[in-house]
């Protein structure tokens, strides 16, 4: 669920100008085009940053762009859009913004830097119930014109379903509401996290029917979860050591499962990924320089409270090729409360995808078709398409599922389900519709077992070469030894 926090009530303001009528000339037009001039940064307020009016987005792996429909450098719509939008540049020639379905959608939020066409009828009014609140942020460079409380002008367009105390402006173009080219880079860089992942074991690709293609999540589909552990390496007077090497072992296991961990500046090994709980060890391999080697084994217990986090996600990497192919193509086994499926589809080469298939969700054992909704508990369906710099990614057939593409443009000549976050976005015919993915990412307590090993310096004593005689005072005596054993003494020990 969308449950953006943090800009209730407490900003509502409300925003008159006032217009003397100096002459019975001054007519409605004249009022139009004051309040199409650019408002004063007293008259607007300030949006402020995205993360403090979404916290939780803190914690998404896609960051901001997973609370938008579109999200992207550059983004251009002449067919209706059923959701939200974050754009560096945006060209709108129809209207947009999230319905209200079920109610669901506490705050609908829009982003735009800059503004070149936008259509009256843009935004969903939020009415008079308490339901839904709009917050629409531009940029600096963006003309806001208020006429009165109810009346917004933008870039000399009247808004007529958004109210003055629903529109923000950043204060300058180095204080943004969202920093769009740097989310989309760690964007970039979560799909390249994900595109190096292995088909998960219980995803199985049915596609020997070509009639029938099938990607099935088998019902116990689920990565496990990761518990974390740091070490801190310390001298006798519990000064930080750097350079120290550790292996890491389970305990019954005799072959280390890490090997070659070596301490930082601050003597610290930390490991945020260990995949079970139960009973673990560390064993020094190599000491700092000027200090004696360690070969104890230090044990340490992982248990539920070093969860750092769960990722319910499966992957199965896609030939693009299926994708061109005028057939359906089902994904089958998804569940509100399974996991998540991450397709991963290798553009490298490519100047240009057609998506010719037809993408078809089976949620619950049931068909899932494309629909206007406020209900995000089942999107649970990325594409995630990586190395796809400069490729223009057509869909032709009705799709479900958050396209993930950065580096890519995307031109829907059909209805969307799902995010669609790009560099370039162009929605040319059909419908898109907000059906935000579902990370199911849970953090634990996150608390990291802690031990402590402490190394002692090497000993650097002088040392003192003794050498001696034996004299035998036995008349030569023929039974004589032939070697003798002595001990040595310092001070009397």
């Amino acid at each position: 669920m969308f449950r953006a926090k943090g800009i209730g009530a407490k900003f509502r303001t409300i925003f008159t100008i006032f217009v003397l009528a100096i002459s019975p000339l001054f007519s409605a037009n004249s009022v139009s085009v004051l309040a199409a001039t650019k408002a004063s940064s007293e008259s607007v307020p300030s949006g402020g940053d995205f993360y403090d009016d979404v916290p939780e987005a803190e914690d998404a792996p896609l960051g901001a762009a997973q609370y938008f429909h579109i999200f992207s450098n550059k983004t251009k719509i002449s067919a209706h859009v059923n959701g939200n939008i974050s754009t560096g540049e945006f060209d709108g020639q129809v209207n947009f913004g999230t319905n209200i379905i079920q109610g669901l959608v506490d705050q609908d939020i829009n982003y735009f830097q800059n503004i070149e066409n936008i259509a009256n009828s843009s935004f969903v009014d939020s009415g008079s119930s308490d339901a839904r609140i709009n917050k629409v942020v531009v940029g600096d460079n963006v003309d806001v014109g208020l006429e009165n409380q109810n009346t917004v002008y933008l870039e000399n367009s009247k808004m007529d379903h958004l109210a003055a105390d629903e529109i923000y402006q950043d204060p300058s173009n180095d204080e943004t509401y969202i920093n769009i080219k740097k989310e989309l880079g760690e964007d970039k860089t979560q799909g390249e996290e994900w595109a190096a992942k292995e088909d998960s074991a219980n995803v199985t690709p049915k596609f020997a029917d070509e009639n029938n293609r099938e990607i099935a999540i088998s019902p116990d589909a689920e990565e496990s979860a990761k518990y974390s552990v740091e070490l801190t390496k310390v001298d006798e007077q519990g000064n930080p050591l750097a350079g120290a090497v550790f292996d890491l072992y389970e305990e019954g296991n005799e072959q280390p499962i890490r090997e070659g961990l070596t301490t930082d500046k601050n003597g610290k090994i930390t490991l945020d990924n260990l995949t079970s709980i139960g009973d673990y060890y560390f064993v020094e391999t190599k000491a700092p320089e000027g200090y004696q080697l360690d070969g104890v084994k230090h044990y340490f217990k992982v248990t539920i409270a070093s969860q750092t986090s769960k990722s319910d996600y499966v992957y199965y990497n896609l030939d693009a090729a299926e994708l061109e192919k005028d057939r359906p193509l089902k994904i089958s086994g998804i569940s509100s409360d399974g996991p998540s499926i991450i397709v991963n589809v290798d553009l490298k080469g490519r100047s240009e995808l057609n998506i010719n298939s037809k993408i078809i969700p089976v949620i619950d054992e049931n068909d899932r078709h494309n629909q206007e909704t406020e209900d995000f508990a089942d999107a649970k369906i990325l594409f995630n398409f990586y190395n796809s710099n400069d490729t223009t990614i057509n869909v032709n057939q009705p799709f479900s599922g958050t396209m993930l593409a950065p580096e890519a443009k995307i031109v829907a000549y059909q209805n969307v389900d799902g995010s669609l976050i790009a560099d370039d976005v162009n929605v040319v015919g059909g419908e898109t519709h907000r059906w935000d993915f579902q990370s199911a990412f849970q953090t634990g307590d996150g608390v990291p077992v802690e031990l402590t090993v402490t190394n002692s310096k090497e000993e650097t004593a002088e040392t003192v070469k003794v050498a001696g005689n034996k004299k035998w005072i036995d008349g030569n005596n023929p039974e004589r030894p032939k070697q003798v054993i002595v001990d040595l003494y310092q001070n009397g020990q």
